[in-house]
């Protein structure tokens, strides 16, 4: 009988391990950061597809180079209006037209300034992902491009350079994420 037992004991605890092996490793499986399972963190994180926008200041006595090529465009694509009131051309009246005012994302504020829609940002897809040893941080890579330009982004000289904001190119974004409370987190952009 004592031998009984002891075989019934060391049966229920190897089964016992066995059901606690499985069960870490299935835990462990689900918890895996999948490029799926990256995606769609991303875009609801990101808010992907968001708008692509500049703040812009509009009002009488503006100082701005509303004699550049993007500038002129804007008053010539009727989205602007651009009066000079000084005699040196450093100050002008600049106003959204009706046109120009489709691409606003909000009022004017009381300082003059307005967010103004240049394009769409959309996500294309996450292209690797790099995890930690202990498979509970990662760095994720994907890539996004611009989507459905508006006649404010096919001029705007992007980031101050001679560049425009083009429907073709890719842009790579790397970040960070982490495993918190079975969940997987963006905690930062690299």
């Amino acid at each position: 009988m004592q031998k009984v037992i002891q075989v019934v004991t060391r049966l229920f605890l190897v089964s016992m391990f066995s059901l606690w092996v499985v069960g870490s490793f299935s835990c462990v499986k689900t918890n895996l950061l999948t490029t799926d399972k990256a995606k769609d963190i991303i875009i609801k994180h990101f808010n992907y597809p968001q708008p692509a926008s500049e703040r812009v200041r509009f009002g009488s006595k503006i100082s701005m180079p509303f004699q550049t090529p993007d500038m002129k465009a804007f008053v010539e694509e009727g989205l602007i209006t651009s009066e000079q009131v000084d005699t040196f051309g450093l100050q002008y009246n600049v106003s959204l037209t009706d046109e120009g005012k489709k691409y606003a994302l909000n009022a004017i504020d009381a300082e003059g300034y307005v967010d103004i829609k240049l394009a769409e940002k959309a996500f294309v897809e996450v292209t690797n992902v790099r995890p930690s040893k202990d498979s509970k941080e990662a760095t994720v890579t994907y890539t996004w491009k611009y989507n459905t330009i508006t006649p404010f982004g096919k001029y705007w000289k992007r980031e101050f350079k001679a560049e425009q904001i083009n429907e073709n190119e890719l842009h790579t974004t790397e970040i960070h994420m982490a495993l918190r409370n079975h969940e997987w987190i963006i905690d930062r952009v690299l």
